[in-house]
Order: structure tokens, then sequence, then C-alpha cells
């Protein structure tokens, strides 16, 4: 599942502005890297380059590179122990996410941010679209939808020229790293016998195709 939130937008991304790409590190991140890797201005952070516990650290970052675009494929997505490391999920889902937003309204960039479907509650029996009421239930949900709300909070109803924001929903994504699909193949040279629970519904989403959506 994929779904976008937009605003103020055409088209977002023109390779002959600097693009600033934080979490190179991840699914996504390695897959835009090969999407752009004979971009000379797309510049990609990671966690040694940027530590996104420290605001500090974005600003200046940010303050360096001077980026007209930035896309944010990093994100803390251990749902189960963000529910114990609580700080540090929102911390990251939601305040470095603030400092990248008030950057790209200070200085009219263009902000690419990467959700998910755990903004919602999973209740609805079909599949849900970006007009559905986001109802999060447990904490990494509830992180990555302030999020969403800072963002919009932020950048929604700004001056005429900024360049606006995407927020892309995406679920059970797949690529280079860990993941559902990689596990699922794993265990099963393991042993005879899987065991995987059964009330859980998802589409995997190429991180691949993902990247090249983005750079479109």
């Amino acid at each position: 599942m994929t779904v976008l939130i937009e605003s103020g937008l055409k088209k977002i991304i023109g390779l002959d502005m600097r693009i600033l790409v934080f979490g190179k590190d991840g699914q996504l991140g390695r897959a835009l890297s090969r999407k752009f890797t004979n971009s000379e201005n797309v510049i990609f952070i990671g966690r040694k380059d940027c530590d996104l516990l420290s605001t500090v650290q974005i600003e200046n970052c940010l303050s360096y590179y001077k980026p007209q675009i930035i896309i944010n494929a990093s994100a803390y997505t251990n749902v189960d122990e963000a529910e114990v490391n609580q700080d540090m999920a929102f911390a990251i889902n939601e305040y470095a996410v603030q400092s990248m937003a008030t950057y790209c309204k200070n200085k009219s960039a263009k902000f690419i941010h990467f959700s998910t479907d755990y903004v919602f509650d999973g209740h609805k029996k079909t599949a849900y679209s970006e007009l559905d009421i986001c109802k999060p239930i447990n904490v990494y949900g509830k992180s990555k939808y302030n999020g969403e709300k800072v963002i919009q909070n932020i950048l929604d109803n700004d001056l005429p020229g900024n360049a606006g924001y995407v927020i892309i929903r995406t679920s059970w994504m797949y690529g280079y790293g860990d993941n559902f699909i990689r596990s699922i193949l794993k265990l099963s040279k393991q042993t005879k016998l899987l065991k995987v629970i059964s009330d859980q519904f998802g589409v995997p989403t190429s991180a691949s195709w993902l990247a090249i959506v983005t750079g479109k």
C-alpha cells in the first residue's frame, strides 16, 4: 500500500536542484542511492553523518548542505522496540522531522517524507486511502503520525512561493536489508514447519520501485 498526501507540488524532483537524503543506510535509502547514482547534486546522509536524536546536528547539517529538496527516508521502524524506547521513537519520527520541515519553511525548500500504514488502527476491511481518519494504536504508529502532523502544521497554508511537501505512506517494504520476506526465506531453510500469524494483512512494497516513483 502506498498513498500520497500532497500539498502545493506539481513535480517535486528537479535534478538541477541540490537534494539531501536522510537515511542512506536503510532499505529505501539504498534504493534511492541506486536511483540517483549518477547525480552529483544528491547527497546521502546516514547515522554516522548526522545523529537524528540531536536537533543541533540536524540543523547544522541542513545549514552546511543548504538543500533545495529534502528526502526523509530515515525512521525508527522497530515496532516492538518502540514500545520500550518511546523517547527515541518520537525523537526520530517526530522531532527530527519537525526540524527538517522548519528548514523547508524558512528556506522555501521542498520536502518528501515517508510514513506508514501504522497510522491507521487496522480495523478497516478494505484498502485504506489518504482520506481515511488516522488512529494509530501503538507507539510506532503514533510517532509516525505525529511526524506527519508537524509537517502539515508547519508547511500547510504557507506563503506563496514555498515549495510544499509530499508525504508517502507505504507498507511492508522490502529491499536490501532485513525485512519480512527475507525473514521468511531464512526461516524456511531452517525448519520444515513455519508458524506465522494469520490476522495481519499488508501489501509488500518494493524499495526499488518506491525509489523510482519518488524520482519521477
